[in-house]
């Protein structure tokens, strides 16, 4: 999928809600009715244009689908579709070389491409590079509900509760008053920045651009896991930890019984379907041991095994005195990135008296934990 692809498609969604929200409001007066009307008229001659963009972008990717089936020979075209297929390769190798062309003062605009493998191949294949690094090392990323978007703040749909009752015939029913409110979650920014020897970027054989993707993704991962569970005043985010009341107090981690564990599955809103459990270092030990002979853990791999049926992810940003969190956290919070937000720099003049390259990688991401009831806690007392 082409980047410009990736844009038109969330523009698309923007959109969407944008005229949905308008068409249902009430409008107070004329002047408010003629403005909204002004309003959705635009936003819909906009979707037209989007719509017949994307049109062409289905038409361009039906027609590279089929250049690709009939590229049967060992010809040059060929190793490229194979390498471009190659994603743990190409992967790497586009951002190594997008990282040194930088490191060496070549102006590369994010819309130019490496050789012979398309005018977009490169940020997109760089934006991957560090992203997948972010997912998989982020645990709030993996387990949080994840929304792409364009704008500076998105506001999601959060209804109320709705009732049902069984009614004999011809009587009437008490309608229910759903209340929709918004979830707003407004995005910042995220920088990182990461210095490297000139001597490295042009004698290492090493992957360069490996090395510096995976070092912006881990931190990227860090900061968005430790925003999630303990807060962050500069980007407005309330902690998880804080914000849950549902808990479980132990005198200490070898203190943790397996009775600790079921009460604190019994904590939780009872509509949370998929949870996990997120835990400390010191609480992963804590899960193991009270588990231990009770038949209701499974390791099914060296690094994810389950609890209780239910799966264990292991973090460092867990604050003092937390082992555990349990609930349902696609439910608790909301996590909004910027499509295709992320920048590289490189600044040869900063660091040049220690013979180094100065890499600023920047994202920006949005988080909110707005339903706490989902989540419950086992904290040491």
């Amino acid at each position: 999928m082409s980047l410009k692809r990736r844009r038109l498609q969330d523009e698309a969604a923007t959109l969407t809600a944008q005229i949905e929200e308008l068409r249902a409001v009430t409008p107070d007066s004329d002047e408010q009715a003629a403005s909204i009307e002004e309003q959705i008229t635009a936003a819909a001659a906009r979707c037209e244009q989007v719509t017949n963009e994307l049109r062409v972008e289905n038409e361009i990717d039906a027609k590279v689908k089929a250049l690709r089936s009939v590229v049967v020979d060992d010809c040059e075209a060929r190793s490229v579709i194979e390498t471009a297929e190659n994603k743990g390769i190409v992967v790497n190798h586009t951002a190594d070389k997008y990282l040194r062309s930088l490191a060496r003062g070549e102006v590369r605009a994010w819309s130019e491409g490496g050789e012979n493998l398309g005018a977009e191949l490169v940020p997109s294949e760089v934006y991957s590079s560090v992203i997948n690094v972010l997912n998989r090392t982020s645990v709030g990323a993996r387990l949080a509900f994840v929304v792409s978007t364009l704008a500076k703040k998105i506001t999601l749909p959060k209804l109320g509760s709705a009732s049902a009752s069984f009614y004999a015939e011809a009587a009437e029913v008490s309608p229910s008053n759903i209340a929709t409110t918004g979830v707003d979650v407004n995005l910042f920014g995220i920088r990182s920045i990461l210095d490297v020897s000139n001597d490295m970027i042009e004698d290492a054989v090493t992957d360069i651009g490996a090395l510096v993707t995976a070092a912006f993704g881990s931190a990227f991962a860090s900061k968005i896991d430790h925003a999630w569970l303990q807060g962050d005043g500069t980007a407005g985010v309330d902690g998880l930890v804080g914000e849950v009341d549902s808990y479980v107090a132990v005198g200490s981690a070898k203190a943790t019984t397996a009775g600790d564990l079921a009460e604190l599955i019994g904590k939780i809103d009872p509509l949370a379907m998929n949870t996990a459990w997120v835990v400390s270092p010191e609480g992963y030990g804590a899960l193991m041991a009270a588990n231990a002979g009770t038949g209701t853990m499974m390791l099914a791999d060296a690094s994810l095994p389950t609890v209780f049926g239910r799966p264990v992810y292991t973090t460092n940003q867990m604050p003092a005195g937390t082992l555990a969190l349990y609930g349902d956290f696609s439910m608790s919070t909301a996590v909004a990135v910027k499509a295709s937000g992320l920048r590289v720099e490189a600044l040869r003049e900063v660091r040049s008296a220690f013979d180094q390259v100065r890499f600023i990688g920047k994202q920006r991401v949005g988080i909110t934990n707005h339903a706490p009831e989902f989540v419950a806690k086992l904290i040491i007392d």
